[in-house]
């Protein structure tokens, strides 16, 4: 099966899922983030059905476990370099340091983590954590101005 149709299987059947994390810095400024590049567009649509898929059962509105929201509908300004509610030197998602991203370390399992690694009752595959973890490096390159913006005209 092609990854797009695991993608519109698992949106059928909906588990429960993963918890909160972030860096350092105590303000959340998503204003850096080029939503129409093409490529960060399709990194970013993956990640969040992903997150919907596995996740939301738990995580979902103001009352969600460990006071995260991971519906689909404007998550990422609930996420990107937002600190954790567990571990509050992290963020959910880092821009700055992307490998610090809690909510990654927390699908991970990875050693520094409060409570147990998500999602509960059962695991997320290593290709749809790493769909997550290039969402996240993305993220940072365009941060970071290391991407190339593909949303420019190639230059002759």
């Amino acid at each position: 099966m092609h990854r797009s149709t695991w993608i519109v299987v698992l949106l059928v059947l909906s588990a429960g899922c993963a918890t909160p994390g972030g860096s350092t810095e105590s303000e959340a400024d998503t204003s850096w983030v080029p939503p129409s590049d093409p490529e960060l567009v399709a990194l970013r649509d993956e990640a969040v059905t992903i997150l919907d898929t596995f996740c939301a059962a738990c995580h979902a509105g103001d009352a969600g476990a460990a006071a995260l929201d991971l519906r689909k509908t404007d998550m990422e300004s609930r996420l990107i370099d937002v600190p954790s509610t567990q571990v509050d030197t992290l963020r959910l998602v880092d821009t700055i340091a992307p490998e610090r991203s809690y909510l990654v370390m927390k699908m991970r399992g990875t050693k520094g983590i409060v409570g147990q690694r998500m999602p509960l009752g059962g695991r997320i595959s290593e290709e749809f954590i790493e769909d997550v973890e290039a969402w996240v490096a993305a993220l940072a390159e365009f941060r970071a101005g290391t991407r190339p913006d593909t949303t420019a005209p190639a230059e002759k």
